[in-house]
């Protein structure tokens, strides 16, 4: 009896001991524990600065959305001399050294309100917003709206934290070693598939095979010592489809390393890109020659509609 009664008690202490381990990898997760270490850096408004006329915007969809209404923020706020104000629990706090103050709508007081009009057009009336807090509500994509402090973005606003770095960094490293090229210019290819191709009635336009041996073509005749980081929502596709030289590595990393994707591709000398946000920020922050597809939106659709092509495109970027 005495003998059941201590298994039964010994029973119940390795049981909870293994409740103790579930919660310890639960709530002690590394990532997570990362992503609260990495909030300690924000910045709240300071008493000082209650009275002074701010600006905060909408953040809707993805990574490559809230990126443009970021940049929308720093660059509309600098030109009306307002204060930039984003939440605390804003997504982009997980990839990036943000420099900017975090607040939310009540913190502006009296407020206007201001929508945009197209989603990808430049709208002038964002330079006279001023002397009053205002919450401007759209996509805002447009380099337009920040070319004015496109080198503060890329030097001081877009840093990514050092994990996400070093990281990126070492898959570089990996890739150059295992393809044997050292030295290499280094391009990174960005294939969009998934809701681009099921989405076309809309406009959203997944580039034919035929744009990227095209793409691939124009910098091999540049460079003789080349390698392509290939990067994509849909690698399988794009390893049946695409190139397999030698000089073409392809990326596997998870859809949850959305943030190791982006580092990467930054930190390439040249893009290549398809369609979508993703693709248009990676080759806005990582400089060197960017070549595109020239037939996003397709001609037609709702989509293009709301685009007007030289304030979505860059001047210096090369359509194919």
């Amino acid at each position: 009896m005495a003998m059941a009664v201590f298994l039964r008690k010994k029973q119940w202490f390795y049981m909870f001991l293994l409740v103790l381990v579930i919660l310890f990898f639960l709530y002690m997760d590394p990532f997570k524990s990362n992503i609260k270490r990495r909030h300690l850096n924000q910045k709240p408004i300071l008493k000082s600065q209650a009275n002074i006329p701010k600006l905060m915007i909408s953040f809707k969809g993805r990574t490559g959305n809230h990126m443009f209404c970021y940049a929308t923020l720093i660059g509309v706020s600098r030109r009306n001399n307002l204060l930039p104000v984003i939440s605390a629990d804003n997504h982009l706090w997980e990839l990036f050294n943000l420099p900017v103050q975090v607040g939310n709508i009540g913190d502006l007081g009296d407020y206007n309100y201001y929508e945009e009009k197209l989603v990808a057009a430049y709208d002038q009336h964002t330079e006279h917003l001023g002397p009053y807090s205002t919450y401007i509500d759209g996509y805002f994509q447009s380099w337009k709206y920040f070319e004015n402090v496109r080198k503060e973005l890329i030097t001081e606003h877009f840093i990514f934290h050092d994990d996400i770095s070093q990281a990126a960094d070492q898959f570089l490293i990996d890739a150059v070693t295992l393809k044997k090229k050292q030295g290499a210019v280094i391009i990174g290819v960005h294939v969009r598939r998934g809701d681009f191709v099921r989405q076309r009635s809309k406009g959203f336009t997944a580039a034919p095979v035929s744009y990227y041996y095209k793409a691939m073509n124009y910098f091999r005749r540049k460079y003789s010592n080349i390698l392509f980081i290939m990067i994509s929502n849909d690698v399988y596709w794009a390893e049946d489809n695409l190139d397999q030289g030698p000089d073409v590595f392809y990326s596997h990393n998870t859809p949850d390393q959305v943030s190791l994707d982006i580092a990467v591709m930054i930190k390439c000398n040249h893009t290549i890109i398809t369609s979508g946000t993703f693709s248009w920020w990676v080759a806005f922050l990582s400089g060197g020659d960017v070549v595109y597809y020239h037939l996003y939106p397709e001609p037609g659709t709702s989509i293009a509609n709301m685009t007007v092509r030289a304030d979505y495109y860059p001047t210096h970027w090369v359509p194919l």
